[in-house]
């Protein structure tokens, strides 16, 4: 049970982040209980106000972020809000219009092909297909 709770809060928090269009595709295969349990716990989130997520660890490069963060905090003034709102709806944007598919790096795979792939692919006999693609299935 502990397990599950755990689990629970780590995917209420990678939902915090990278939002649902992302992470739904990941959690498909979750029995259906557990998901709806999921759905309660994201319909309560409230992630433009408190429990939006905030970076708290950066590296070296984003240091500069790290730098604009504390002087609007530190501002804490009417024209510090106004900024701070503006960063966060922007930020709000940007994770929205988030793709899963331009996380990854783009690689070529048709360098991989075995040099017989299209003449085997178009082969009319299921064996010769099914090894070809048993064949790109290890190469990739």
């Amino acid at each position: 049970k502990t397990v599950r709770d755990e689990a629970k809060l780590l995917l209420v928090e990678v939902y915090k982040w990278i939002g649902k269009q992302t992470l739904m595709p990941m959690i498909q295969n979750v029995k259906p209980i557990q998901l709806q349990e999921l759905q309660t716990e994201f319909d309560k989130l409230d992630l433009n106000g408190a429990d939006k997520p905030r970076q708290t660890r950066f590296l070296r490069s984003q240091l500069s972020v790290k730098q604009k963060q504390e002087n609007v905090a530190a501002s804490g003034g009417g024209g510090g809000a106004a900024a701070s709102a503006g960063v966060d709806e922007a930020e709000a944007e940007a994770q929205e219009e988030l793709d899963p598919l331009e996380m990854l790096e783009a690689t070529n795979i048709i360098d991989r092909l075995p040099k017989d792939f299209f003449e085997k692919i178009e082969s009319k006999q299921w064996k010769e297909r099914k090894e070809v693609l048993d064949d790109v299935l290890t190469r990739l």
